[in-house]
């Protein structure tokens, strides 16, 4: 079954935390808290901006953060809480969620079994990414290539 392709699942969540497709997320504050080690008080009613993609490029969450590295997510690799945010978290993340992350194993294996996937070697890496732009995504497109695996 697709909840046994752990290593697709692995590879999935590396890509979803190198690449997510919201940069920030914002919420606001309901009680008034004290930030530990600082004078700075966050009001009630204020809005917070949490910077997603700079937590997922925190090399004390992530070992060589700017690499591919899908053994990360291996059960042997624990972090805290919160530092993997392409869904959000607490009560307003995605209810889609686990939904999305089905969607998108079912989608590869099905790719990945019946297809070898490569690059084209037009495409820039890294991608440079559209600036101002409330969805995370490339300004060139990618184009990949697919050959067909014999049966």
């Amino acid at each position: 079954t697709v909840r046994e392709m752990k290593f697709l699942g692995y590879c999935l969540k590396e890509n979803s935390r190198l690449h997510s497709v919201l940069d920030t997320t914002v919420r606001m504050v309901t009680k008034s808290y004290k930030v530990p080690d600082t004078s700075a008080v966050l009001e009630r009613g204020i809005y917070v901006y949490i910077p997603t993609l700079d937590i997922h490029m925190d090399p004390k969450f992530y070992p060589e953060p700017e690499k591919f590295l899908p053994e990360r997510w291996g059960p042997e690799n624990d972090r805290p809480n919160c530092t993997y945010l392409p869904f959000g978290a607490g009560p307003r993340m995605c209810i889609a969620m686990r939904f999305a992350n089905m969607e998108m194993m079912c989608a590869m294996s099905k790719l990945l079994m019946k297809f070898e996937v490569s690059l084209h070697p037009s495409v820039r890496l890294p991608p440079r990414i559209e600036p101002f732009s409330f969805f995370t995504y490339p300004r060139e497109k990618i184009y990949f290539n697919l050959k067909k695996i014999s049966p």
